[in-house]
């Protein structure tokens, strides 16, 4: 079954909700499980942290791709009490960055395992080249980071 990433905001309204362009950015249905293992995560984790108020929810403003791994931004976190909102904002970062890595090491069209690379006109990506389609235009780049191109 073909995994459509932006079925997710269906699934995760609170959170995904008010995407800009009411959209996830770019060619990632790849990554669909990273990004709702991540929604679920916090979800579970307010459920318990703020009763299960959906006013008080955080949502991102942006998901996309960029620079060949999924970026979840802006960040917005409506508890009132302010020390909550810094323990929720700091442990959300903390998935953030895991998601980040993840989303390195996985084809961003597939989902199976993927690597860094780069097609002649630039562009990043993060593919799985066993898959000849993906072969014949990207290659791979070696870096000292999988985050940042060197």
């Amino acid at each position: 079954m073909h995994k459509n990433i932006q079925d997710l905001i269906q699934k995760y309204p609170i959170i995904l909700g008010k995407l800009r362009g009411n959209q996830i950015e770019g060619e990632i249905d790849g990554w669909y499980d990273i990004l709702d293992c991540l929604c679920e995560s916090i979800t579970d984790d307010m459920r318990y942290t703020i009763d299960g108020d959906p006013a008080q929810y955080p949502y991102f403003l942006i998901v996309k791709e960029k620079f060949a791994v999924l970026e979840c931004q802006g960040i917005m976190i409506p508890i009132k009490d302010e020390k909550l909102r810094e323990i929720v904002y700091n442990r959300i970062a903390a998935q953030v960055r895991l998601v980040n890595h993840l989303s390195s090491r996985i084809c961003q069209r597939t989902g199976r395992p993927g690597v860094f690379c780069q097609n002649k006109s630039g562009l990043f990506a993060t593919l799985d080249l066993t898959n000849p389609e993906f072969a014949k235009e990207f290659e791979p780049v070696k870096t000292n980071s999988r985050l940042y191109p060197a």
